[in-house]
């Protein structure tokens, strides 16, 4: 149940003929394993209340809470110092950008480097200290970014193969030149691979789609409480990225595929 848009590849697998290939390299999970990415993830399971006074079950909000609780629990147990962080990272199924690993590898042969035995011993026995800055990854890798050390990262312009006083100096030019390139064209900011995730959302094909709650499959309809026109404008006003993944949601149920397919969730208490 990841998100579809984290789908990376999808498309690209037939436009570059990766499924032609015998493997294709990847690099999921640098971040989260060597660069300490999920380091601040300190927020406690009862500090989440964005959801609070919306149109979600509250019954069922209680429920996903008294879960991350354990979970937080069993993880403080086991990682003391990082359990916040470990919460993105343990079980794979935490990651919420796990399609990307788990869509590719249905689309063609593809093996993730640092998902490798190797990399993830390291990464579990390595000091934060030691992730900060890129430290840890810089000294393993950078021999392999030397044959691309003058191509920038897409969107931070950092240039990850060279040290860091030299890429904030050597980022400058092309810096300028991408902000030219913005105003003339009048467009996003972003030169990366994502899409703008409000102009997808608010494609005819998602608005034909209907990202709210209006289905014709009552199972939907069971996550929410109060009367079908309030709950809409509640949902109308969603961060895009939930309003998204409410998306992607009817689209399994609409196919009658996926749990909320099993007979029992009607069953689950009401309001």
């Amino acid at each position: 149940m990841h998100l579809f848009v984290d789908l990376h590849a999808c498309g690209l697998h037939r436009t570059l003929g990766l499924s032609d290939h015998p493997v294709v390299l990847g690099g999921f999970s640098a971040d989260a394993l060597l660069k300490g990415f999920y380091a601040s993830a300190k927020r406690s399971p009862e500090s989440r209340k964005g959801w609070e006074g919306g149109p979600l079950r509250t019954d069922l909000l209680d429920v996903v809470r008294e879960r991350r609780r354990d979970h937080r629990e069993l993880l403080r147990k086991v990682r003391p110092g990082s359990a916040g962080e470990e919460t993105m990272l343990w079980p794979f199924s935490m990651r919420r950008a796990g399609a990307h690993h788990d869509g590719n590898r249905r689309l063609f042969p593809t093996w993730e480097v640092f998902h490798s035995t190797g990399v993830l011993d390291v990464a579990s026995r390595s000091p934060l200290g030691w992730k900060r800055n890129r430290k840890l990854f810089l000294r393993a890798v950078r021999p392999f970014l030397a044959r691309t050390r003058f191509l920038p990262h897409t969107s931070s312009l950092r240039f990850p193969g060279l040290p860091r006083p030299v890429s904030l100096a050597v980022a400058l030019p092309p810096g300028l030149a991408r902000g030219g390139m913005s105003l003339v064209r009048g467009g996003g900011r972003s030169h990366g691979p994502w899409p703008s995730m409000s102009r997808l959302a608010n494609t005819l094909a998602s608005r034909e789609r209907g990202a709210t709650v209006e289905t014709p499959d009552p199972l939907l309809r069971e996550l929410f409480s109060g009367e079908a026109e309030a709950v809409e404008r509640e949902v109308t006003g969603w961060h895009v990225l939930h309003r998204l993944a409410l998306l992607q949601l009817r689209q399994v149920i609409g196919l009658g595929t996926g749990p909320l397919s099993d007979p029992v969730l009607p069953q689950l208490p009401r309001r």
